[in-house]
């Protein structure tokens, strides 16, 4: 008569089971949200309308933070859309 080993099997459903679990679980790292997209293109808004009034060295590159961080808060965007973005604006040189 041939032996079964349940032992085995069982510590590998347990395994399967827990890495599972464990990779099913985890929070997006960075979490974005419309209600902050919304809020941050407000702000580069306000930034466009200070850079225009005042087109100085100064106002050019807080204009250029708030289109970044715009581009990180939206959920819409894909991360090659994002990327693409971000490299046009790291090309943009402010006098």
């Amino acid at each position: 008569m041939k032996k079964t080993l349940y032992f085995p099997k069982l510590v590998a459903l347990f395994l399967i089971t827990f890495i599972f679990l464990s990779n099913g679980c985890k929070k997006d790292e960075t979490a974005v949200s419309v209600d902050a997209c919304a809020a941050n293109a407000d702000l580069v808004s306000k930034a466009a309308t200070t850079f225009s009034t005042a087109p100085t060295k100064t106002n050019c590159e807080a204009y250029i933070a708030a289109v970044n961080k715009y581009l990180d808060s939206c959920p819409g965007l894909t991360t090659a859309q994002r990327n693409d973005y971000k490299n046009q604006l790291a090309q943009t040189k402010c006098q």
